[in-house]
């Protein structure tokens, strides 16, 4: 009987170990990509120059590194919002600088 139970209790604490785990590592997941006004920017790196006169950009960062918007192409002026790894969020700009 005392065996019995112990190996049930083992059994419990395995599949309960599954099921914390499995979820976790899914949520984990990152794509490397930026999208901008819902155009994909896949593996994303240095400063990406938008078409035309600055705009309200919505980004979604799902990158590792954060994205630093600027309202004048190639990445110059005062920024204009910052969003980090896994974010997304709306500001002005005509270019996206990715970080480190």
């Amino acid at each position: 009987m005392k065996r019995r139970l112990s190996t049930l209790l083992g059994a419990l604490a395995a599949a309960t170990l599954i099921s914390v785990v499995v979820p976790t590592s899914a949520q984990a997941v990152v794509h490397d990509e930026l999208v901008i006004n819902g155009v994909k920017y896949p593996n994303p790196k240095g400063c990406i120059n938008l078409p035309g006169l600055p705009r309200e950009l919505e980004i979604y960062n799902d990158t590792t590194r954060k994205a630093v918007a600027f309202p004048l192409p190639g990445c110059n002026g005062l920024t204009t919002g910052t969003l980090n790894a896994g974010k997304q969020g709306t500001t002005l700009g005509s270019s996206v600088l990715m970080g480190s």
